[in-house]
């Protein structure tokens, strides 16, 4: 693990579970997709939050009312394995757009590519005008064609 970002104690959660993937098995896209939903829903169970897929979003955690209407979206969760930039770039401005505190970004790519990627998807957070005060974005970046080590990175809008 890679970071010296001010992780909240919910993003710190987060990054246990990642940290607690066996990576060391090759698997298919959407073998890591079923395994990371897996892994997030067993979250929101835990953290006592209902867990929606492919929504709005590939994965939604969040609270009803009473009532069982929605009353918050407490993460939003986008997951991209194609390595083009365009399809990063295209799944991440989804997020962007999305009403919740906390927002992750799962991607994998060359190691040369990965920091890369991540500076250029915090300038797109930055650009962006509908912001609201203290969004967190956790991007997690997957070294995935060498040692699976995971990259972390926080960008929070003050």
């Amino acid at each position: 693990m890679k970071t010296t970002d001010n992780f909240d104690e919910f993003e710190l959660r987060l990054i246990n579970l990642f940290e607690n993937i066996d990576y060391q098995n090759k698997k298919s896209n959407s073998e890591w997709t079923r395994i990371y939903r897996n892994m997030f829903a067993d979250f929101a169970n835990k953290e006592n939050l209902d867990y929606t897929e492919n929504w709005l979003w590939d994965i939604i955690l969040s609270t009803n009312n009473v009532q069982g209407n929605l009353h918050s979206i407490d993460l939003i969760v986008e997951i991209e394995w194609n390595i083009n930039y365009h399809d990063i770039k295209y799944d991440f401005e989804k997020l962007i757009a999305g009403n919740s505190k906390h927002k992750v970004f799962v991607f994998n790519g060359k190691d040369e590519d990965i920091n890369r990627h991540i500076e250029s998807l915090i300038e797109i957070v930055k650009g962006y005008s509908g912001l609201l005060k203290n969004d967190r974005y956790l991007l997690v970046g997957i070294k995935s064609f060498t040692d699976w080590e995971n990259i972390y990175r926080l960008y929070t809008h003050e």
